[in-house]
């Protein structure tokens, strides 16, 4: 996911019985569907998060870091905002961007084929995906 895909999920996009996760990526205007069991997508790791979070908004999972994506003059704070969650995670010289690069190599490496990694990424091209993988 994009950042600001995260900002804009939904309550209603999550299914906790179905175990699945409804994402509305804002970039190629493409509903995905995510499979929360699925190893390469955490094994059910996510959906643990997500039953943690603290509901704060009757329709969005992170109301304030929506109204940051909402306003072009502070967008860029999310990419803040992500720095030091991650520095609060202990994981150091990495960007949001380049654990998609991962993802999509990672899976790659676990036998997934370009339509489906296209289609979990929000690309609408199986060419852009290709150049994610190292």
């Amino acid at each position: 996911m994009r950042l600001s895909d995260i900002a804009r999920l939904e309550w209603d996009s999550i299914d906790f019985e179905g175990k699945t996760l409804i994402v509305h990526t804002k970039k190629t205007d493409a509903r995905i569907c995510l499979p929360l069991m699925d190893p390469l997508l955490g094994k059910g790791q996510l959906l643990k998060i997500l039953t943690k979070l603290e509901v704060t908004d009757g329709k969005y999972c992170f109301p304030e870091q929506r109204k940051l994506d909402l306003d072009p003059s502070r967008r860029s704070a999310l990419s803040v905002y992500y720095g030091r969650m991650l520095k609060r995670l202990n994981i150091q010289g990495k960007s949001f961007h380049c654990l998609r690069y991962a993802f999509v190599s990672r899976c790659q490496k676990q036998g997934k084929t370009l339509e489906d990694i296209a289609l979990w990424v929000g690309h609408s091209s199986q060419e852009t995906t290709k150049m994610y993988s190292h």
